[in-house]
């Protein structure tokens, strides 16, 4: 026990003296750190972006695919509407069966009018939802550019303040 109190003050010197040194080389630290930090943020929210982009381009794909298919059943229908007229013994192109065909045709204009409106909808959101993580990878480079001069002014202060 007797080497342990004769010990104790110069261990306590020591510490006292190191530890400005250590403050100092953790902030040094630290200022790196919150440099890949916001890095980091700011490589992930810009591949998030890239990926909402692509997102927007698929929609935009998926609506050509979507209005092929429209056509197709469209022509289906159209065809099974003829073949109907044409056994109730209507004539083609007067009366009834030209309503119902100006009718369908209308109605088959406005479905792809909805397709193409909703598709720009949603591509709007996806390009939208980008821009936003892009801006928010901006904010997090910022953010880690001012937690960088925040504890490199701590890190000043404290270099200035150390007595030794």
């Amino acid at each position: 026990m007797g080497w342990i109190a004769a010990a104790a003050p110069a261990v306590t010197t020591a510490a006292t003296t190191a530890a400005p040194y250590v403050a100092i080389g953790s902030t040094a630290l630290g200022v790196v750190q919150a440099g890949k930090i916001g890095a980091y943020n700011e490589a992930v929210l810009n591949r998030k972006a890239a990926v909402l982009e692509q997102e927007g381009e698929l929609i935009a794909k998926q609506t050509e695919f979507d209005l092929a298919q429209f056509d197709k059943e469209f022509r289906k229908l159209e065809g099974k509407t003829k073949v109907a007229l044409a056994k109730s013994g209507v004539v083609r192109g007067e009366g009834t069966g030209r309503r119902i065909e100006i009718n369908n045709l209308r109605e088959a204009e406005i479905e792809r009018n909805n397709i193409r409106y909703n598709s720009q909808i949603a591509q709007a959101k996806k390009f939208e939802e980008a821009s936003f993580a892009r801006i928010n990878a901006d904010i997090a480079k910022q953010q880690a550019r001012f937690e960088q001069i925040r504890l490199g002014t701590q890190l000043g202060t404290s270099l200035l303040t150390m007595q030794g």
